[in-house]
């Protein structure tokens, strides 16, 4: 009974134990169901991760190698740049004794033609005075024959006419009888000093011209055309005159 009593507490001390040890036992496995879960998550967080570091790692690779590129085509730019800037450089330098060369025979041409053409400028400009110079000569000589010409029939038809300044009277009304006289008269006189080769004396200048068949024969024409244009005026005036 002594070994009942003293065990009795110890049972119930152990019984006590094993149900504080089975409690903690299932909050140990409930902690570990959590951490499980977070374990799964945790799984799941990481190969999305992972998904994403790998799609990181291939943009960044697809950047280095566009990066490297870019760096490789700026690296040609600029010795592309110091190429062209040596061969211009060069271009420049090298061939300056010749373009020189070159610009000095230009200039020597340009000035040779310039010659050239002033040369042909002045002998156009010397042609051009003597032909202005023939037509200005020209036309004095031309002037000059038409002066002498009209001197010449102007003295041709003094020669062949005679004034006489006493005799000329003002124009009066006459009778039938008188005109008929005085036409008549002066008709033969026309005629007889047409006929005849005279010289006139114009005041105190005796100037004497022989006077040609042509000339003769254009005097007397203008006479009988005179003649026969104041024949129908006389008749007019001395109708005029009958009454009274």
């Amino acid at each position: 009974d002594s070994f009942i009593k003293e065990s009795s507490p110890l049972k119930t001390t152990l019984e006590k134990e094993n149900l504080e040890f089975k409690m903690e036992n299932e909050r140990l496995l409930q902690v570990i169901s959590e951490l499980e879960e977070e374990i799964q998550l945790s799984v799941k967080e990481n190969s999305v991760l992972e998904d994403e570091i790998i799609s990181l790692k291939e943009i960044a690779e697809k950047d280095h190698k566009t990066i490297q590129k870019v760096n490789k085509q700026k690296e040609d730019l600029e010795m592309r740049r110091k190429y062209d800037a040596i061969v211009a450089k060069a271009t420049h330098e090298v061939p300056a004794v010749m373009q020189g060369e070159k610009i000095k025979q230009s200039v020597a041409k340009i000035e040779e033609e310039k010659r050239v053409l002033e040369h042909q400028i002045q002998v156009l400009t010397s042609k051009l005075e003597r032909e202005k110079k023939k037509s200005e000569s020209f036309h004095v000589l031309k002037n000059e024959m038409f002066t002498r010409h009209t001197l010449f029939r102007q003295f041709a038809v003094l020669a062949d006419t005679s004034f006489n300044y006493v005799r000329v009277k003002p124009l009066f009304v006459q009778s039938k009888t008188n005109l008929a006289t005085v036409t008549t008269s002066s008709t033969s006189v026309d005629h007889s000093s047409s006929v005849n080769i005279k010289y006139e004396d114009v005041g105190n200048n005796q100037i004497s011209f022989p006077l040609s068949q042509q000339v003769r024969s254009e005097y007397l024409e203008e006479e009988s055309r005179k003649e026969k244009q104041s024949t129908p005026q006389n008749t007019t005036e001395s109708n005029t005159a009958a009454p009274e």
